[in-house]
């Protein structure tokens, strides 16, 4: 199922020998015109067993991507912008990215989300916004990209992430959705935490493999990695019969582009890798004790769990 795409418009002249006959006025459109408000209408709570999450509509017919704190079992109610709850039930779950899917029963017409077209930029003024009833959201900016937190290369900003955020969104200016939260980042000093979210492009790939598959695979590369401090990836350990290993990378090589992409560090690599499919060929760029180094890598599929 395609969650992003486009609708085209197309019209014809006619020539009319009368006068056409008055329109009645059009009624007043019930959406909002302003772009956050808009994409707010979109935003639901999600509660399960005495937990409460944010989520996004999807589809207008009840597909809602939401965290995977509140899909532990049990049943589940997602209310909506306007007040109206709705028993959801369980697609599925991607425990790599946090992110799950449900569906709701007897929805129709709902406002589905939009999801921005291209990575959101650090610098980027943005708004996390939480569903009904919960509190938070607020005005940041986007501070990094391509920021490796566990197996996944996330959006680091702060716009505030309360609880009750996991699973809602960070949007643009337009009212797109560049990231869907998943958790937070506490400061040593007690400042704001720093939130946590999943990079558009990612959340629609898990939510479209979810709902079409009921369960996600992720691409991988079979290396852990560490930051050199000065750019580049430092490949800590590979994994024997990996992806890799078979190109021929071994531990202590610095991967410094990937895919024809320079790599500012793990997270980049991870950003790339995430981007693409199983099966997909890159071209990895390599220093090994000083001398620069050419590899071809065939991503393979990430081990379950």
């Amino acid at each position: 199922m395609a969650l992003v795409g486009g609708v085209g418009l197309a019209g014809c002249a006619e020539t009319v020998t009368d006068p056409p006959p008055t329109p009645s006025p059009a009624p007043a459109s019930t959406t909002p015109q302003d772009p956050l408000e808009r994409a707010g209408q979109a935003v639901v709570t999600v509660r399960a067993e005495g937990s409460a999450a944010s989520g996004v509509v999807l589809t207008a017919d009840g597909y809602v991507l939401t965290s995977d704190t509140v899909t532990a079992g049990g049943s589940m109610t997602v209310t909506l912008a306007g007040g109206e709850s709705l028993e959801a039930t369980l697609v599925g779950t991607d425990r790599r990215t946090q992110l799950a899917v449900v569906r709701l029963s007897g929805a129709a017409e709902l406002l589905p989300a939009s999801f921005a077209p291209q990575p959101a930029a650090a610098g980027t003024e943005v708004r996390s916004v939480s569903g009904p009833e919960l509190p938070g959201g607020g005005p940041g900016e986007v501070l990094a990209t391509d920021q490796l937190v566990g197996a996944v290369s996330v959006i680091l900003t702060d716009a505030p992430a309360d609880p009750g955020s996991a699973g809602g969104p960070v949007l643009d200016a337009a009212g797109a959705v560049v990231g869907i939260i998943t958790g937070s980042i506490a400061p040593a000093d007690g400042s704001a935490p720093t939130a946590i979210a999943v990079p558009a492009d990612l959340a629609v790939r898990v939510a479209e493999q979810l709902i079409d598959d009921g369960e996600v695979t992720h691409p991988y590369l079979g290396v852990s990695m560490e930051d050199t401090g000065g750019g580049g990836a430092q490949v800590r350990e590979v994994v024997g019969g990996g992806p890799a290993d078979r190109a021929g990378l071994r531990p202590g090589d610095v991967i410094t582009g990937l895919g024809g992409r320079p790599v500012d560090g793990p997270g980049t690599v991870v950003a790339v890798v995430q981007a693409g499919a199983a099966g997909d060929e890159l071209t990895v760029e390599y220093t090994r004790d000083g001398v620069s180094g050419e590899a071809r890598v065939t991503l393979g599929e990430a081990p379950a769990g």
